[in-house]
């Protein structure tokens, strides 16, 4: 079971600004730090609709940014 360690909404033009939802549009998303048996992971989630990244494996907050703050067209997509 896991255990909710950390809430946290960085703020807008930091370096881990998160952003906004993809689906809502929302600029209520966080970053979420849980605890499990593993150790200590960290996810995105949108606070105003199921929206959310938790790849269940990501130790550091700039890996869920990452994912989270990648849009379709980025890259060459």
């Amino acid at each position: 079971m896991e255990e909710i360690l950390k809430v946290y909404k960085p703020s807008p033009g930091s370096d881990l600004e998160l952003f906004r939802c993809p689906f809502c549009g929302s600029n209520d998303v966080v970053y979420i730090k849980y605890d499990t048996e593993a150790g200590e992971r960290w996810r995105v989630q949108c606070m105003r609709c199921p929206a959310g990244v938790n790849p269940g494996y990501a130790q550091q907050r700039h890996i869920v940014q990452a994912m989270w703050n990648k849009r379709v067209g980025q890259d060459g997509e």
